[in-house]
């Protein structure tokens, strides 16, 4: 009976490890068409698929680091040197939610009815696209002054 109840403990304590780990990995959706519910500048579509060449090989996301290319290249930061954010605005609904936009890395800045300045985590990006209630998406555009 011992045996049966520490055998039973040992394949649950596996089971729920197990769940644990696979909940951690950020599936890999640079690969992925974007939505077309939603409208995205020029700067955006560039990043989107510098990405997912990028990823192409990577089943998660958990531990990529954009290279530094693209870090210069659409100016995004690196926070605490591990996460990658790029900054943007979002065009908004009344159905958008920011604080389920929140709960995955990102911060959301009210600039008006309409519009919301955000910082996400690079990864996070193909959530951020399945939020409901965004009409568009904007990175700025990096400004260069000669001399």
């Amino acid at each position: 009976m011992k045996l049966l109840y520490k055998l039973t403990v040992c394949i649950l304590g596996i089971a729920v490890l197990s769940g644990c780990a696979a909940t951690k990995a950020i599936p890999n959706k640079f690969s992925e068409k974007l939505p077309e519910t939603i409208t995205y500048s020029v700067m955006f579509e560039s990043l989107w698929y510098e990405l997912g060449q990028e990823t192409a090989g990577l089943k998660s996301l958990s531990r990529y680091q954009p290279s530094d290319k693209i870090v210069k290249q659409y100016n995004l930061q690196r926070q605490e040197d591990k996460i990658v954010t790029v900054s943007g605005y979002l065009r908004k609904t009344s159905a958008f939610d920011a604080t389920a936009v929140g709960l995955f890395g990102c911060q959301i800045t009210e600039l008006s009815d309409e519009i919301v300045s955000f910082t996400c985590p690079v990864v996070r990006l193909p959530e951020l696209l399945k939020a409901e209630g965004i009409t568009g998406i904007e990175l700025p555009t990096r400004i260069i002054i000669r001399r």
